[in-house]
């Protein structure tokens, strides 16, 4: 896979890549928290391998900052949308099809509602709202955020802690109108506590997901899975 930089005044994205002259469309694919791995880079190649370019989101500038400040969030899908937008403009002649994974596809349902020329999105394991994924999430990062910040800001309970995230967040996706013009996939996975279900549903109602499957899985597992069980049916999500 090769790689490339894009960047645009301060701002920079590192992706790696499999393009083709000749092919028409590309899935931009959003890794998981840490980044690319190996299944990100097995879709990659599969995709290519059936007449699709292919664009993986490596890292992009200040992607790994961390404090309690309730405003990262904001920061961090604002970024995460220059990343994608910085791609997106420099292919013109392209179908544009995203793939995100768990927060990856937290990132691609933002990018749903706020960036154009999208043709198709597929989500595993993604959810809103943003605000109610932090406050309710397992993952070691957050649950320990959650904990450091009850301390911080002395929030009431659960709800008054998402309503003061979800006022800190510009790029809520509740906060805008959804573009049904948009194709829209997911993997949900019942026994997903790090991305909880239920959020994984809002998503589906928001979305009023075209194509969807359900597993039984926790989160690791389901992403794992996603790749080896349900592979053929993401990219005949894309082809079809």
């Amino acid at each position: 896979m090769k790689k490339n930089i894009y960047s645009s005044e301060d701002f920079w994205v590192q992706t790696l890549e499999l393009k083709k002259l000749g092919h028409h469309a590309v899935v931009l694919i959003i890794p998981p928290t840490g980044g690319t791995n190996v299944l990100d880079k097995k879709y990659a190649r599969y995709f290519f391998k059936h007449g699709l370019d292919v664009i993986v989101l490596d890292h992009w500038k200040d992607e790994d900052e961390y404090n309690l400040d309730l405003e990262i969030h904001n920061r961090f899908y604002r970024r995460g949308n220059q990343a994608l937008s910085l791609i997106i403009e420099t292919l013109p002649l392209h179908d544009i099809y995203l793939m995100g994974t768990s927060v990856g596809g937290i990132h691609s349902v933002v990018a749903s509602v706020t960036l154009p020329n999208i043709k198709k999105i597929f989500s595993i394991v993604g959810g809103i709202s943003i605000s109610e994924i932090i406050a309710k999430s397992d993952q070691e990062v957050l649950a320990k955020g959650k904990v450091e910040r009850q301390k911080m800001f002395q929030f009431l309970d659960d709800q008054d802690y998402i309503q003061r995230l979800f006022n800190a967040n510009e790029y809520e996706p509740e906060r805008f109108s959804y573009n049904k013009a948009i194709k829209t996939g997911q993997i949900l996975s019942r026994k997903d506590t790090t991305v909880p279900f239920y959020t994984q549903e809002n998503l589906k109602q928001f979305w009023e997901t075209d194509t969807s499957y359900y597993m039984k899985n926790n989160h690791f597992w389901a992403i794992v899975k996603s790749y080896f069980f349900y592979r053929k049916r993401i990219l005949k999500f894309f082809l079809n």
